[in-house]
């Protein structure tokens, strides 16, 4: 990374508009590997979803529905559950994470060292991005676009709230280059390789309340399951379930604990730009 003392002055503005023209082309998103996570993503939720209901009907069905109450509640419940993950994939699949968009504003001023290769006609990829060496913002050379910090209420509120660091101390939530997207992200997380998408501040509800279904909703199935067990085998088939689902629980705490330290999921390897490291 570049601080602007290092560049020669910003163009200003109003001569950077003639040199919008000149931007290369947008980089090409990994389009491969993303049909693949969304496909695949796609596959899990709703193959996810229609376990679990399966399941439960087929629990309901060996217990003949007995104790009626139990199950008048269940299965109604497993349904709401399976659409509201429904509804919180599509969300997440077909919003926009906050795609900084190139424009007037984002992309002047233009650091001197990238006018001139644009007028040169020369390619940028060389190139380290700028920082202003000001309030933390950074130019981004592969989209050509100004990367300002988040100044929006819930970005504030995250901050109070000391989310802005995950463990190991990275920071969270700030504009950010993803290479399989492509594209830089306003309040970027990380990019889901199961669903394909980056995960940003504006889609975090829908990713956290998608993630809470599939607990929610392997509760409910776990819970159907119990009562079958219970209904067939009795009281020692209930405690030897018991103790799988107290196995499993221990095995879910250490994933999720693993997880945002991304030593669990592996990410998709895309090289980075010939010349220079990604950021």
């Amino acid at each position: 990374m570049s601080t602007i003392a290092e560049y020669d002055p910003l163009v200003a503005a109003d001569e950077g508009d003639a040199l919008l023209m000149a931007l290369p082309p947008l980089p090409t998103p990994s389009h491969s590997v993303l049909q693949r996570q969304v496909g695949g993503g796609a596959t899990v939720v709703y193959g996810a979803i229609s376990g679990v209901i399966g399941s439960v009907h087929v629990f309901s069905t060996v217990c003949e529905r007995e104790p009626q109450e139990f199950w008048d509640f269940i299965v109604p419940f497993v349904y709401v559950q399976g659409v509201i993950a429904a509804v919180a994939h599509a969300a997440i699949v077909l919003s926009n994470p906050g795609v900084i968009e190139r424009s007037p504003d984002t992309c002047t001023p233009i650091p001197g060292r990238v006018s001139e290769r644009l007028r040169a006609g020369d390619m940028l990829d060389d190139l380290d991005n700028v920082d202003n060496g000001l309030d933390g913002t950074t130019y981004c050379v592969r989209c050509c676009v100004w990367r300002r910090p988040n100044k929006s209420s819930l970005h504030r509120a995250v901050e109070s709230l000391r989310l802005t660091r995950r463990i190991g101390g990275a920071t969270r939530f700030k504009p950010h280059h993803c290479r399989i997207c492509a594209r830089c992200v306003h309040g970027f997380d990380h990019h889901c390789g199961v669903l394909g998408k980056c995960i940003s501040l504006q889609n975090m509800p829908a990713f956290l309340l998608l993630n809470l279904m599939s607990w929610s909703g392997g509760a409910t199935a776990m819970a159907a399951l119990i009562a079958a067990v219970g209904h067939t085998f009795g009281r020692i088939g209930i405690m030897a379930l018991s103790a799988a689902c107290g196995f499993y629980t221990i095995i879910m705490c250490i994933a999720l604990f693993l997880a945002p330290n991304g030593r669990l999921y592996g990410r998709p390897k895309v090289a980075a730009p010939a010349g220079r490291a990604a950021k």
